[in-house]
């Protein structure tokens, strides 16, 4: 089996845990996504939590596999953003000068994503905050067709239903219990405990740390063909890119 890596979004950046033929290696966290990719080796299969393919009218809210990750994560519907167009993502300025200039910038996020979807909506601002990294996955994704089959999208609370046995966590992940309880759980599928005890490196929080986990088992199951895929038959935008949820 290649090399896995699971992926999560953190305050540093992106935090990365991976496992080879030697076991868990020590996470670390990049700053940017293809620094990531490029420090592990080219079969590497990486999951990672954030939005991957996207579309460039919505119709209902979101993309499909969100629709379907909703129905089957009742109590936990609410943690599957809906992805607006490629338009309303990459209206979104990489970087913000200020505070007016961020509002501004997402109330051009909410009027272009509004005009591209049926029912009309809009983001909201915890969305518009990732829409610089799923521009930033995207842009390297277009630049590098060859990762199209190796980079995945996930999502940690989908990842945790399944390896609990289809069976939602109450408890928030920020919380002690939660955060024990997400542990159990991924030493219980094959995680060493020693990992995931460890502390989250500088930039990462221990939710992120364990998030990250989940992916790592996700990817291990995408690269025995073990995972689940939502939708079973996944589509791709219009530059090739699959829209699809795998757990």
């Amino acid at each position: 089996m290649p090399v896995c890596v699971g992926v999560d979004g953190c305050k540093g950046g992106w935090i990365a845990v991976a496992r080879g033929k030697a076991g868990v290696e020590k996470p670390r966290v990049f700053r940017s996504f293809i620094e990531l990719v490029e420090a592990y080796p080219d079969d590497a299969i990486v999951a990672v939590d954030m939005p991957i393919g996207l579309l460039e009218f919505i119709e209902g809210a979101g993309r499909e596999p969100e629709k379907l990750l909703r129905r089957m994560l009742r109590q936990k519907a609410s943690s599957i953003f809906p992805t607006p167009s490629r338009r309303a993502v990459y209206e979104a300025p990489r970087s913000y000068p200020g505070a007016e200039e961020y509002r501004r910038a997402y109330e051009r996020v909410k009027t272009v994503a509004r005009a591209t979807s049926s029912p009309p909506w809009a983001p909201s601002i915890f969305s518009f905050a990732l829409m610089p990294r799923i521009q930033e996955i995207d842009v390297i994704l277009e630049a590098k067709p060859e990762l199209k089959l190796r980079v995945i999208e996930s999502h940690p609370e989908a990842a945790f239903f399944v390896l609990n046995g289809e069976r939602e966590i109450q408890a928030s992940k920020k919380s002690e219990e939660g955060r024990t309880t997400r542990r159990q759980i991924l030493v219980a599928n094959g995680v060493e405990a020693y990992a995931v005890d460890a502390r989250a490196p500088k930039g990462a929080k221990t939710d992120d740390l364990l998030d990250a986990f989940a992916m790592l088992l996700v990817a291990e199951r995408y690269a025995t063909r073990q995972a689940r895929c939502f939708p079973e038959r996944p589509g791709t935008d219009s530059r090739g890119i699959p829209i699809a949820i795998w757990t």
